[in-house]
């Protein structure tokens, strides 16, 4: 069976790791993809990355939103949230208050 993959956007629960790239992504406590590229996101106040979430099925939107997901930094895992739109405000709201 192929792979189906999606490309998503994952920010860290807690604000103080940092993701640099390359790091494991877990769903649901198997290996499912890797982060491509990351950054810490100072509108979000915490790190943001972009990668890959590997499926033997179509990885549709209620397969990637019922997963819980943890990057793995170092050797440790932290609890990171899925997002499938961009994880900021469009009408910019949180950047003027």
């Amino acid at each position: 069976l192929p792979t189906s993959r999606r490309l998503v956007v994952f920010s860290l629960e807690d604000p103080e790791p940092l993701l640099l790239g390359e790091e494991p992504v877990w769903r649901d406590g198997s290996l499912a993809g890797r982060i491509t590229s990351a950054a810490y996101g100072h509108t979000l106040g915490r790190s943001v990355g972009l990668g890959w979430v590997n499926h033997f099925a179509p990885a549709d939107d209620a397969f990637l939103t019922s997963g819980r997901y943890e990057i793995e930094i170092a050797g440790d895992r932290f609890a990171a949230r899925l997002h499938l739109e961009p994880p900021y405000h469009p009408a910019g709201d949180r950047l003027r208050s």
